[in-house]
């Protein structure tokens, strides 16, 4: 998870705050994490372990912006638009869902 000590990630800050407006599209941001990941591993060595850790960071990176991001944008989403398919029951459970609630539950959640 990205929850390291806030003294861990002081110098760390300072490089990705002057890295992220260079950061313009998907595949700037792939070629970053990739690069990255390269170089990591010619420091730590070309080991299974070492890419099979790599591989498990992003997965987890993958679903903690799902968590944290597109999943609570999606129930926003939901109860705006409503669902893809109506059935009648999941129709009468988006509906009974107040708008207010969801975006009040957004911003009273930390980061």
């Amino acid at each position: 998870m990205p929850y390291i000590k806030k003294d861990q990630r002081a110098p760390i800050d300072v490089i990705v705050d002057q890295l992220a407006p260079l950061i313009t599209d998907a595949g700037t941001f792939n070629y970053a994490v990739t690069r990255l990941s390269h170089l990591m591993l010619k420091e730590k060595g070309m080991r299974y372990a070492n890419i099979n850790e790599l591989i498990g960071a992003m997965e987890c990176m993958k679903l903690e912006l799902y968590r944290k991001l597109a999943g609570p944008y999606e129930d926003i989403k939901l109860v705006e638009n409503g669902p893809v398919g109506i059935h009648d029951i999941e129709q009468d459970i988006v509906q009974s869902i107040p708008l207010k609630m969801i975006k009040s539950i957004q911003v009273q959640e930390k980061y």
